[in-house]
């Protein structure tokens, strides 16, 4: 089965109802500019009207319109759907109200010049009142998420990015969670949760795995070079989470669990690793993210929001390096640590591939905190058995070499940047993200006394709350 999308918010409802239903099925990246599939092929082929969303099936029957594939998952997954002997009548009722007194306009109003738009916008606020109205117990048929919800929430999303923040029920809409009266989380959605996402798109797999609810703004996690998302610690995503964000982690290319290449001949660049952070976003039928990017993920990250800022929300680096900036008359990395890195490791050896990182945690560390070996070596050997080893992550050398197309373009960056940085980062010295803050106009610079080149739980509150200031200082309500 296979579910045909754009980016951006039109077969969003689809993508979150397929994954809260349990549905196996793989994402189409359609362009809708020139209706072209993504790998190839005429997209005009599968559905003649050229719009998304489509569903085809594996007899290649295919269904398009968001009401009639609403209908089809909430028959599929009678949860999902209002219950009572009009149940089902009561949901395609919703389904075309929302699709003809909300959805129908969103074309008009972009079609119309800026200065004639007003009159067609007050139409969607005030069906978005109307709507609101209907949330007093959670969702749109009490305390039950329906298919209807999540076509609801895509439309309120739309709105937001056309610019109706300041709309009291798309507000409402959007800060919807899945909590009990009593505040305590609802089980995860079967999709996403822990459950992972693997998506695969041009070729390439990309694993995923997400936290908290899909309803709330989303945040994404670029771990750095040679590193799995495992990285970014479980209870670490959970925390983030907790404070309302739809945290998503995955590993990059020649880690983890994603699309390995033989080592010394990575099939990839920097520019892919870019293009897969939109690659993630589409997956997960998200049109803009909050994106926090660690060591070289910060770079990945830095030029991801250079070269896509309508999808980056906002930017946080940390412990990273100003991308396209001469750094070589910028204080030396610590001279034990590149005493280190001059040693050749068996990385294919669990052992000396284990032993080595240990010794590089222990480089790298900060002076904060005592370094745990114990927990590190736990760690590291569940990463390489997850990983099935780290000789192709080797490969990750290549995404250092940054092309000269980065080169001064820094301070053109838009998008609300967050710099945080050890004091004791043996890697990438303090000059590192002092710089970048400095070179992009209104960052902020926060120091983690102490911090080394790493994420230690003993600095987790810190970087969190500023990570939680910093994403809703960012966002548009």
């Amino acid at each position: 089965m296979k579910l045909y999308s754009a980016p951006g918010f039109s077969s969003l409802a689809d993508h979150i109802a397929m994954l809260e239903a349990g549905i196996q099925f793989d994402l189409v990246k359609v362009d809708l500019e020139t209706k072209q599939i993504e790998g190839g092929g005429r997209y005009m082929d599968i559905n003649p009207t050229g719009y998304v969303p489509a569903l085809m099936f594996d007899d290649g029957e295919v269904l398009t319109e968001n009401v009639a594939i609403l209908a089809w998952i909430a028959d599929r997954a009678p949860e999902l759907a209002p219950q009572g002997h009009l149940g089902r009548f009561r949901l395609l009722e919703m389904l075309s109200f929302l699709a003809t007194e909300i959805h129908k306009r969103f074309p008009t109003y972009l079609s119309l010049p800026k200065e004639a738009r007003e009159p067609t916008g007050q139409q969607i606020v005030h069906w978005f009142d109307f709507v609101a109205g209907r949330l007093e117990r959670g969702y749109l048929f009490g305390e039950t998420f329906t298919v209807a919800d999540a076509y609801l929430f895509q439309l309120a999303w739309g709105a937001a990015q056309l610019g109706f923040c300041s709309a009291r029920a798309v507000r409402r809409i959007h800060r919807t969670d899945r909590t009990t009266a009593g505040g305590a989380s609802r089980a995860a959605p079967r999709g996403l949760g822990m459950s992972g996402l693997m998506i695969r798109t041009g070729g390439v797999e990309l694993a995923t795995q997400s936290f908290g609810n899909p309803n709330q703004p989303p945040l994404l996690l670029i771990m750095g070079g040679m590193a799995s998302m495992l990285w970014w610690p479980e209870e670490f995503c959970r925390r983030l989470a907790e404070r309302g964000r739809f945290v998503i982690r995955y590993d990059q290319r020649d880690s983890g669990l994603s699309t390995k290449y033989p080592p010394g001949r990575p099939g990839y660049t920097f520019e892919d690793a870019v293009d897969d952070v939109f690659r993630v976003l589409d997956g997960y039928g998200i049109q803009n993210a909050h994106i926090v990017g660690f060591s070289l993920g910060g770079m990945v990250g830095q030029a991801a929001a250079l070269k896509r800022p309508e999808r980056v929300l906002s930017l946080t680096a940390i412990s990273t390096s100003p991308v396209g900036v001469d750094t070589s008359h910028f204080p030396p990395s610590g001279e034990a640590w590149l005493e280190h890195m001059a040693v050749e490791a068996d990385w294919s050896d669990r052992a000396d591939a284990v032993a080595y990182l240990i010794e590089d945690a222990r480089l790298t560390a900060g002076t904060a905190h005592p370094f745990d070996e114990a927990g590190t070596r736990a760690f590291l050997e569940r990463d390489f058995d997850r990983s099935g080893g780290y000789l192709s992550a080797t490969n990750h050398s290549v995404l250092f070499e940054i092309g000269e197309s980065w080169r001064g373009r820094l301070d053109e960056m838009k998008v609300p940047l967050l710099v945080l940085h050890g004091t004791a980062d043996p890697v990438f010295p303090p000059t590192h993200g002092e710089t970048l803050a400095r070179t992009v106009t209104d960052a902020k610079f926060v120091k983690i006394e102490g911090g080394g080149h790493e994420l230690h739980p003993g600095d987790w509150e810190k970087i969190i709350s500023a990570i939680d200031e910093h994403v809703t200082r960012a966002m548009c309500f």
